[in-house]
């Protein structure tokens, strides 16, 4: 069909008609009677029409873009709201519905150009951005617009999104991200998500439980990610306590190795419930151990360690390469001493204890720093003295 370049909107309107009806091989007296329509101003009527047979623009030797970009534009210039917002949603819905078959690709493409087509701030684009991303993450294209997602929490407020919308975007980016086994981005997310009930009623934060446990779920399962402790300032996630995966979450942040033994021997239902591979969570627990431990002493005997985590002498060089690879401790292995030196280390927790040992640490600065400055005030008047 032509490119409608230099015709009305209306006269696009009329060559939509005429297009769909060759691709849906209309008879006569359909393209007569919505032609009429057209005439006589009924144009959302015709419109949402053309929507509903808009999938049969795509064909073998056409990917539809023209013809998707002419209905767009009538669709934008002919119509106001609500029945522009219904129109772009309808288009949405046809361009990923499951009837329609093939041309991923170039369906993704039209989804794009209606986004980008829209208004920065109309609302029309949270349900059009809702299409594309289940789309793409359903269909194998997540990497084409994975990097988009940071402009997410500043879009919902451009859109001036509801408090629903807002949480029913943030869960539906956390499955597709999980789906695609991309857990931390998921686990982003999904705290966006459970956080967004920080403050709610308490029947509220019951309503949240499922999506609560979800989160700790894809936390604790990440290969990548360690430190859960903010998890436990949310008030949906404070609502669990009692239950065996508050349990299970604190003790883990505390990287109290010992106490996860028990727990599992007392709550065997507890990680198969949460979908947590037993010798994954006992690997992170014990990482977090040892990054408890370092944060607590700048130097550890090999003996020490293996007492903590439970292992052998032998095999606690592994294990400090694998906490510094996490990014959890800077440290480095003296084999002939048998010793680690630490020299960073993220604290798992920060209760009284840590802020002693911040003070102790502060002190011991502020004592050498005053040693330093009483040498090179010596050091300072020798120089004058010999200078006279």
């Amino acid at each position: 069909m032509n490119s409608f370049i230099g015709i009305s909107e209306e006269e696009q309107t009329i060559e939509l008609l005429e297009h769909v009806s060759d691709c849906c091989n209309k008879d006569d007296s359909w393209l007569e009677a919505w032609k009429k329509k057209a005439e006589a101003k009924e144009t959302a009527e015709v419109l949402k029409e053309i929507v509903s047979l808009s999938p049969s623009f795509f064909s073998s030797d056409d990917t539809g873009e023209g013809s998707f970009n002419a209905l767009v534009r009538c669709i934008l210039g002919r119509t106001k709201p609500p029945q522009q917002l219904q129109l772009v949603q309808q288009l949405s819905a046809q361009l990923v519905a499951p009837a329609v078959k093939g041309f991923e690709m170039d369906r993704l493409k039209v989804l794009g150009g209606l986004f980008n087509s829209l208004p920065p701030s109309d609302i029309a684009r949270y349900f059009v951005f809702k299409d594309i991303f289940g789309f793409a993450s359903s269909r194998g294209f997540l990497p084409v617009i994975v990097n988009q997602l940071s402009e997410v929490e500043q879009w919902v407020r451009s859109w001036g999104c509801s408090v629903d919308q807002t949480r029913d975007l943030y869960k539906l980016i956390a499955a597709g991200l999980k789906a695609n086994k991309e857990y931390t981005r998921s686990a982003e997310f999904m705290c966006k998500h459970v956080a967004s009930f920080n403050g709610a009623a308490a029947a509220d934060l019951t309503k949240a439980t499922a999506d609560s446990l979800e989160l700790l779920s894809v936390t604790l399962a990440s290969p990548e990610l360690y430190d859960a402790s903010h998890l436990l300032a949310l008030d949906s996630i404070k609502h669990l306590k009692g239950q065996p995966a508050h349990t299970l979450l604190d003790i883990y942040c505390r990287g109290d190795l010992l106490e996860y033994s028990k727990f599992v021997s007392a709550h065997p239902a507890t990680l198969a419930d949460l979908k947590l591979s037993q010798e994954e969570m006992l690997r992170k627990v014990r990482l977090m151990a040892l990054t408890s431990l370092c944060a607590r002493s700048t130097v550890l005997s090999f003996a020490t360690v293996a007492e903590r985590l439970q292992i052998t002498e032998a095999d606690v060089e592994p294990w400090i390469i694998d906490v510094i690879r996490a990014g959890l401790v800077e440290a480095k292995v003296d084999e002939l001493n048998e010793k680690i030196v630490v020299t960073r280390s993220t604290h798992t927790e920060f209760g009284i204890e840590q802020w002693k040992i911040l003070q102790k640490r502060l002190q011991a600065w502020h004592t050498n720093l005053t040693e330093v400055q009483s040498v090179l005030q010596n050091v300072d008047q020798q120089i004058k003295s010999q200078i006279r």
